[in-house]
């Protein structure tokens, strides 16, 4: 299980990263943003003093129109960030969730095991503590990835909100300590799998002991 973990982690990474970097080569997709909402604005109120057909009107008309054709150059570069970014999202969520059903299934094989053979219980309560430390590291890692997701929605023009510019930098920022949090989140979970696969092999030991001594095997 820790060499498929630590496989699925460096995939998780790869892909955090490739989305980080799409991220920043967008460039400043809100002031060419921010300039067509001001114009559709003003064109909303120039619109009821004067005919849609005066010549100024035409002319908002016609620089709206450039800055929907500018803003479509960088819809490209949006797409190819969004879809990397949800796809390392639901591979790192997919992840930590996996790390939670091994240790839960572990545990309970352990107890039942120890239980079963009369063993040490104090293996059965280190399994556990081992079970608690790495649900804290899966939810800080599943709670950092999401929160890097709701900045990323709330800083996308595409959604023709007003203020979307206000949340790129704390997505910036949010990603970039994301990113360091999400590795060390994976780093501890797996030194609790390897902690975890010697008190399982432990066990297995000590299950083949008692049943040679009577004489089982």
């Amino acid at each position: 299980m820790s060499r498929i973990f630590l496989s699925l982690s460096a995939l998780s990474m790869l892909l955090i990263v490739i989305a980080f970097v799409l991220g920043i080569r967008i460039g400043n997709i809100n002031k060419p943003y921010q300039e067509f909402l001001e114009l559709r604005q003003q064109i909303e109120v120039t619109s009821r003093e004067s005919l849609p057909s005066s010549p100024y009107i035409q002319e908002l008309q016609k620089r709206k129109s450039d800055q929907v054709a500018l803003l479509g150059t960088f819809r490209p570069r949006v797409t190819s960030h969004t879809t990397l970014g949800i796809l390392a999202a639901l591979v790192t969520i997919l992840i930590h969730s996996v790390c939670v059903t091994y240790f839960i299934g572990t545990a309970k094989w352990c107890g039942e095991v120890v239980g079963a053979y009369e063993l040490s219980e104090s293996l059965y309560q280190e399994c556990r503590l081992l079970k608690r430390g790495c649900f804290r590291w899966s939810l800080l890692g599943i709670g950092t990835i999401l929160f890097i997701v709701v900045l990323g929605a709330s800083s996308d023009p595409g959604t023709l909100q007003p203020n979307t510019w206000r949340w790129v930098e704390p997505h910036l920022w949010a990603a970039s300590v994301g990113l360091a949090v999400t590795l060390l989140a994976f780093w501890k979970q797996w030194d609790y799998l390897l902690r975890n696969v010697q008190i399982v092999q432990q066990v297995q030991n000590e299950v083949r002991q008692v049943r040679a001594m009577h004489g089982l095997e």
